[in-house]
């Protein structure tokens, strides 16, 4: 038996999935971190979790604009419309990572 192939839109359709999961996570680990009952049983500070969190999710950021790459850069869509929509998808591909380190690096106490 043999496998279903995986095709690059599968592959990218995958990513965005565990990206959008990422960022879930992420905003889950803000909240916890900015109530104090659950920040105090933390073993470590909430923004370093955070900044784990980010990082998770720019990893798998970083792997999902390859997709995008694979999809949209070579060659570039000659339709207006396939153009906004990759440049839509970029700016999703970007957007939570930068958006979720800043946040984690605001979770810091301030010295």
């Amino acid at each position: 038996m043999q496998a279903a192939e995986f095709t690059k839109t599968d592959a990218f359709t995958a990513l965005l999935t565990v990206e959008g999961l990422l960022f879930t996570a992420f905003s889950v680990v803000f909240a916890l971190g900015s109530t104090a009952p659950v920040a105090r049983r933390l073993k470590m500070p909430a923004w370093v979790v955070g900044m784990v969190a980010a990082v998770a999710l720019l990893g798998v950021s970083v792997a999902a604009f390859a997709g995008w790459l694979s999809l949209f850069a070579s060659p570039w869509p000659r339709s207006a419309t396939r153009g906004i929509e990759a440049v839509g998808l970029l700016i999703g591909l970007i957007a939570p990572p930068v958006f979720a380190m800043a946040t984690a690096y605001g979770l810091r106490p301030e010295e």
